[in-house]
């Protein structure tokens, strides 16, 4: 079956879906795309992604929340798929769900529950001794005592949820107090009432990154690197990053995965690497997404959203890994708000030497306050022969976008759990 025969369903979509649409189409490959609501995604993702969402040869709007509409939908198509995938986090379950119930591959239905459940997933591990980190899940009445039970500090975030949404770090039961507050404010990626309650993990964030073929049967892309605000809020990765205790974390993704019986599919495991080595911080069971697949591609010259279409439809895929350089991303936010008067013109941007350069926010558009993955106002993506070095450049062209822009605000950074 080569690429003009082969036809991908694709389940809603993040930054990695929309590069998966682009290389499925390149390739030849057939691409279908269910979503709720078209004109809502493309608001969650960063200017453009429209043009390359209408790639797909198809764009049907389901209830992507329905495993039985979504089958029907996809009993009406004219043509027979051969995968049913997803690159976005609240739709992995029901997604694996929906790739058994039409016989395609695909992860365990059971496993990917487990994994979206961040506190089964805790337990799971602690039970195979592969997790020791202090851990409650409550509902948003039960914080005080839950976290006066962990101690301080600790982190609160939603049981199920993504992008860094409603996730904080509290230093004092007062901090917990604003939390509590706030949570009626809720973004629109949480999808979870039970907040998760955890040790606080000291030490920097790093995520593996690899495709499991079979159970026990772990492909390793490599591992990235994470920056993160003094809150908690993802702002920048890179990759590939060459550690000490690289063997250390490999071998605690491998069998966490294991853990909760995981056979098949892309995963994304975060870790803390604490002094006494790396820990757990959750199982994410898709690849990374917020640029993540952007870097990848650009440091292993080849599409990595790709191969995963490739193995969702039983085709080979080159096995060999070879990292020509680096390359990091970074995003640019501010904590005080703003109006985004005019963007930056493409002149101005290619005279910065980046590889990649993404708005998220359109012009008059009010900035400010760093929440989430959401509060990005855009985010550049470059290259060098280190990971530090890659790193540096794409902050250099947030700084000069910024200035740009007529502002100039750093923020603090730092390496805690996110």
């Amino acid at each position: 079956m080569m690429g003009a025969d082969m036809h991908v369903v694709l389940v809603e979509s993040n930054f990695s879906g929309v590069s998966a649409i682009e290389a499925g189409v390149k390739a030849g490959i057939r691409m279908t795309l269910l979503t709720r609501d078209f004109n809502y995604l493309i608001g969650l993702l960063p200017l453009g992604s429209e043009s390359s969402l209408r790639l797909a040869n198809e764009i049907v709007e389901v209830d992507t929340n329905d495993v039985e509409a979504m089958f029907s939908a996809i009993e009406k198509l004219s043509h027979k798929p051969d995968a049913v995938l997803t690159f976005s986090q609240p739709f992995t379950s029901i997604t694996a769900q929906l790739a058994k119930r039409l016989n395609l591959k695909g992860a365990s239905p059971e496993a990917v529950e487990i994994g979206r459940d961040k506190s089964h997933a805790r337990k799971i591990l602690r039970e195979r001794g592969v997790d020791d980190t202090k851990v409650r899940v409550c509902s948003p009445s039960e914080l005080q005592d839950a976290a006066l039970s962990i101690g301080f500090p600790l982190v609160l975030k939603p049981n199920k949820g993504q992008g860094s949404l409603n996730v904080r770090i509290c230093e004092s039961l007062d901090d917990v107090l604003t939390y509590q507050a706030n949570l009626s404010q809720a973004g629109p990626q949480t999808v979870s009432s039970e907040i998760l309650v955890e040790e606080f993990l000291d030490g920097p964030l790093f995520s593996v990154e690899s495709f499991t073929t079979a159970k026990g049967t772990h492909k390793i892309w490599g591992i990235a690197d994470r920056v993160l605000t003094s809150n908690g809020v993802e702002v920048g990765a890179s990759f590939p990053v060459d550690h000490s205790q690289s063997s250390e974390m490999f071998a605690l993704a491998c069998q966490s995965l294991d853990a909760i019986g995981y056979d098949f599919g892309p995963s994304h495991v975060e870790m803390i690497l604490t002094s006494n080595g790396p820990k757990i911080v959750e199982l994410n069971l898709r690849v990374g997404g917020s640029g993540m697949t952007q870097i990848m591609d650009r440091s292993l010259n080849r599409s990595v959203c790709l191969d995963i279409l490739h193995h969702y439809c039983g085709q080979p895929v080159d096995e060999e890994l070879v990292p020509s350089c680096a390359a990091a991303w970074y995003a640019a936010v501010t904590e005080d708000k703003w109006i985004l008067k005019e963007l930056p013109s493409q002149y101005s941007i290619d005279s910065w030497g980046m590889d990649a350069f993404w708005f998220h926010k359109k012009a008059d558009a009010v900035v400010g306050g760093i929440d989430s993955n959401f509060s990005w106002i855009a985010q550049s993506m470059s290259s060098g022969p280190s990971h530090a070095e890659a790193m540096k450049k794409a902050e250099s062209g947030v700084t000069l976008f910024l200035e740009a822009c007529g502002r100039f605000v750093g923020h603090e950074t730092n390496s805690e759990e996110g």
